[in-house]
């Protein structure tokens, strides 16, 4: 009888490895799956932009953001939501000055909002970048470019509760010698921690941070 359930646990411990290593290699499968589409889909719609035609990037760079409304990665892999939604905010900010270069000004908008409702954060690309000069002038893009400007790193500091208002320069200069050697030991402790992405981790480390004086 003995035997018999050491031999039972043997199996069972053995069909829990095969099924860990099956899953390993599905998971590998489907990550190499979703970078080739990805990579296909990139390639194609950067040389049109590259070659002028923003018309027909459109088509590709619609593509990406559908793949990654629908993918499964996240949940079958180790790959975050954050970083698949960052991707999609990038792709959805350059749909949207495609739809602005080609005279499509209320497309462009709409997809200019869901690319900073979906966390688009690089302030200087909407207020410099030359493909949204058409939208300059319109309350949406300006309330836009306003909501992505209030997520810049010194206005989180100064939403803060150690800012002291009117002292901006004190204050920053203050973060800057003080505080730095804390913000590396939040951002060394995340990256021993297996996070990687350099964004993820620079963000994660700004609200550890802040949390502090919470």
């Amino acid at each position: 009888m003995m035997n018999d359930m050491k031999a039972m646990r043997f199996l069972a411990v053995l069909a829990i490895g095969l099924m860990s290593v099956m899953s390993v290699k599905a998971q590998g499968q489907q990550m190499l799956e979703f970078q080739v589409m990805m990579s296909m889909h990139d390639t194609i719609y950067k040389n049109f932009i590259k070659d002028g035609k923003h018309k027909e990037a459109i088509a590709p760079l619609t593509t990406l953001i559908n793949i990654l409304d629908t993918t499964t990665i996240c949940r079958d892999t180790e790959m975050s939501p954050e970083m698949v939604k960052a991707a999609k905010a990038d792709y959805l900010y350059d749909l949207a000055c495609c739809y602005a270069l080609t005279k499509q000004k209320k497309q462009a908008l709409m997809t200019l909002e869901k690319s900073v409702d979906s966390g688009y954060k690089r302030y200087d690309n909407i207020l410099n970048d030359n493909d949204l000069v058409s939208l300059r002038k319109d309350k949406k893009y300006q309330a836009l470019l306003a909501v992505v400007k209030d997520r810049q790193p010194l206005s989180v500091l100064r939403k803060s509760a150690h800012y002291a208002p009117g002292r901006e320069t004190a204050d920053y200069r203050s973060f800057g010698e003080a505080d730095v050697q804390t913000f590396c030991q939040i951002f060394d402790r995340l990256s021993n921690e297996g996070m990687s992405d350099p964004a993820e981790l620079y963000r994660k480390g700004i609200l550890e941070y802040l949390k502090i004086y919470e």
